[in-house]
């Protein structure tokens, strides 16, 4: 690796779901550690045709929903970067990331149902639908400038209150 290399940020390549059901939005529980909620994400394989692909891939890994259940909205017209705090960072020295850079899409299921975490690899332990106002209340901090930027783009949200 040449000095430059190590010079340069590295983000790991991401796509990440907002996902409605009806009029509510769906926030997952992580497993580990409990008490932290998020929607779905995760990184694009090299085997993923495209983030289409990776986006359909995540959500039957994290939630075990059926790829013929989701409708995708929207995507975003960009990706979105974030850096993770220094004290993930302290906590996970093998990270070759400084952050991630995610492609964000608004999809649709047809009802909670379609979520079967017994067919999920046990990321969450609990989801729930509540209003958007309430999943972006919960949200994790360092991540939160990303998640509303996307719902302004779609929007969800107005950039001027009031």
């Amino acid at each position: 690796m040449k000095d430059e290399d190590l010079m340069k940020p590295r983000f790991r390549a991401n796509v990440a779901a907002l996902i409605r059901v009806g009029d509510k939005y769906l926030r997952c529980e992580r497993s580990h550690p409990q008490g932290v909620w998020q929607t779905v994400q995760g990184g694009v394989e090299s085997h993923d045709k495209d983030v289409r692909a990776a986006l359909l891939r995540e959500l039957s890994e994290e939630l075990g929903v059926a790829p013929d259940l989701v409708t995708v909205v929207a995507q975003s017209r960009c990706w979105r970067r974030y850096y993770f705090p220094a004290e993930v960072l302290r906590a996970h020295p093998e990270r070759t990331n400084i952050g991630q850079e995610q492609m964000w899409f608004l999809v649709e299921l047809p009802t909670l149902g379609s979520v079967d975490l017994a067919r999920s690899e046990g990321e969450f332990s609990k989801v729930e639908l509540v209003e958007l106002e309430v999943l972006l209340a919960h949200f994790v901090s360092w991540k939160l400038p990303i998640v509303k930027d996307f719902c302004y783009e779609m929007g969800l949200l107005s950039p001027f209150p009031g």
